[in-house]
This record gives structure tokens, sequence and C-alpha cells, in this order.
């Protein structure tokens, strides 16, 4: 892996910032949806809560029975779960709002542990106006009980080259940019250009579509970085805790000058089933013409060995670059974070493995 280093560069064209739009479209989580959906499936807007009884008229089957509400924006919808000795069963919905449930379909458990609940309306306020929304509700039958929302509204952005989306999920008021496996609020620095998105930037469109507004511009009085090719992205951090991240584009970072408390940066590999991210930081750093972040391969291993006073032997696992810098090797694999250790004798035997695993 080449080392990075830093060339001035001139921008002299004027920085200009223009309105675009983009129209999103409704994804669920099978169609890779941002993260950060199900992180952040529920609001202010959208949730249940749990009640002791069915409302009054209400027609149903006999049997034990857990009753909630869901809320989905302005609508909301009665429903409940049959129980066999304390395990939940079938999942029964009022969606027409009717109290009877005898005439609605039982949802069986998908794949064996889940309720799923596809196209069921919802309705939210966007800017003044009413939006009627098709939404994939998951239900966990957990106690307690745990309910997220598998769609969102996300569009890619056609004026840059770079896989940028926004993506805004309903209830929310401020949409979100994704990029990189990242997500930001606001703004997000790709190259020379920014992306800008305001906190009430979604709006219905003439086609009774859920849009959002942003303006991209291009940064002045910027230095470019030569990046390696696994290069994943550079943040920078200042003493008030501000911080930017800025992301390679054609092998160049582009950011701009300044002392830093820390300057980290990530370098991810891939192999078929695995995915390894290399974590570096700098520490107190200046960044400016002739910054140099210096080489990183090969990478320099030790293990600190202490003895407790319970008598086990305890290890710990250091990891410098070859600039002598800390860094943190991550791998992820089959949706687990890992971070491990091996420690083998002289005739490769196993003696102590270690791993901490982090979903």
């Amino acid at each position: 892996m080449r080392c990075i280093t830093a060339i001035l560069v001139s921008i002299l064209a004027v920085s200009t910032a223009y309105a675009e739009e983009v129209v999103l479209e409704p994804e669920t989580t099978g169609d890779n949806v941002a993260p950060f959906v199900i992180q952040h499936a529920l609001n202010r807007e959208i949730g249940w809560k749990k009640t002791e009884a069915p409302p009054e008229g209400t027609k149903a089957p006999d049997g034990e029975k857990m009753w909630g509400k869901l809320k989905l924006g302005r609508l909301s919808y009665d429903f409940f779960i049959s129980m066999d000795n304390g395990n939940f069963v079938k999942l029964y919905v009022d969606r027409d709002g009717d109290k009877d449930f005898l005439e609605e379909t039982a949802l069986d458990k998908a794949h064996g542990y889940c309720f799923i609940m596809e196209n069921l309306p919802a309705k939210f306020e966007v800017g003044g106006k009413e939006i009627l929304l098709n939404m994939r509700v998951v239900i966990l039958p957990e106690k307690p009980l745990f309910i997220l929302v598998h769609t969102a509204f996300g569009g890619k952005l056609e004026n840059i080259k770079e896989p940028v989306k926004i993506y805004w999920l309903p209830g929310e008021k401020a949409p979100k940019l994704f990029y990189g496996g990242f997500e930001f609020r606001g703004e997000l620095a790709i190259g020379n250009k920014l992306v800008e998105i305001g906190e009430k930037a979604v709006r219905i469109n003439k086609k009774n579509q859920p849009a959002v507004a942003y303006n991209l511009r291009k940064l002045e009085n910027l230095f470019s970085v030569e990046a390696p090719e696994d290069l994943v992205c550079l943040t920078t951090f200042t003493e008030d805790r501000k911080i930017r991240m800025y992301f390679p584009v054609e092998g160049k970072i582009y950011q701009k000058d300044g002392k830093f408390s820390n300057v980290h940066f990530v370098i991810r590999r891939l192999t078929e089933n695995e995915r390894y991210s290399l974590n570096i930081g700098t520490g107190k750093t200046k960044v400016g013409n002739g910054f140099s972040i210096g080489p990183i391969e090969p990478l320099k291993i030790s293990v600190d060995i202490e003895k407790k006073e319970d008598g086990k032997v305890g290890f710990k696992l250091n990891i410098k670059d070859a600039s002598s810098r800390k860094a943190v090797l991550l791998e992820r694999k089959k949706g687990l974070l890992r971070v491990g250790m091996v420690v083998k004798d002289s005739s490769g035997k196993v003696i102590v493995s270690h791993e901490f695993v982090n979903s």
C-alpha cells in the first residue's frame, strides 16, 4: 500500500450553489435500504402501545390474546396476537377499522420468528400537506413486543456520479444523506463538492410524491490528498468537536487545511465472505501543504502478557502501522463485527484464541 502525500490544488472556480430535487421512491430492507431505517424505525408519529382490552363492540375469535394499537402517522390500527400457553401464534389487524376481526386474515409468523404486514396505509403531514403512503411493518413477537417499520423513501442524486442517496423515514422531519456505509445529517463532503439538505427539506411535489430539495456546490481553497485504492474515508476532528468526513474521488481526497485534535482514516479490504477494516488515528495533526500521512504497511503487532492475581494470564493485542500509530483491525463476517486475537507457539499450535463479537 503506497503512502499518502498531499498536493496543493488551486480551485479558481467560484463556488456555485443551485437547488436540485430528488423524488423519493419507497424502499424496503429487502431492497438494500440504508441501515438507519431499522435503527430509527420508531419516532413520534410511528409507534404502538399495549391495550388492556379491545374497543367496545369488537368481534374477535375466542382464546387468549394480547391487544395493541399501532400508530402510523394520522392513521391507527387495533390488533391482537393470539396466544397459546404464553406463546405468540397468529396476528390479526383491523385494517378497515370496522372492529370485526372475524373477517380479517390471520398472519402466521414469517421465517418462523416475525409477523410481516405489507402495504399497510399510513398518513403523514409534510409541509402542510397530507400524503398517504404504504408501509411494511414488522412485529417481533418477543417480551416486550418489538415493532419495526421496514419502509423508507429514497432517491439517488443524479447530478453527481458517486452513489449518494437521500433517505427519509415518514414521521421524521429531516431526511438523511447516505454514502459509503455512513449516514449524514445536513451535509456531505465528497471530493471537492458539498451536498447540503435542510432540516425540513422534504415536500410533496405536484405528482403527490415525497421529494427533497438539496444544494450541490463546489468547495474552494482545498488541497488534494492522493488516496490508496482501499481508503474508505478520512475524518478530521477539531478541538471544539466538529467532525468532517472526506471521501475519495478518482483516487484523491479534497480537504481543508487546519489544526486538528485527531485525523482518522479507514482502510477497508474485501474478500468473498469477509470485510476487514483497519482504523488508524494520527492524534494532534496539522493538515496543509506538505502534509503526509506516511507509510501504513507493514503492520507491527505485539502482545502484552499479564499475570493476574487469580493466577490467570491476560493477553493484550497491540497493532501499529508502519508509522508507529495505533491501529485497530476489525473483521466483519456474516453480518458480525469481530476483533480477535490468536496466540500460537513456535510449532503453530494455538495457545489462546479470543474474539469480541458485536452485531
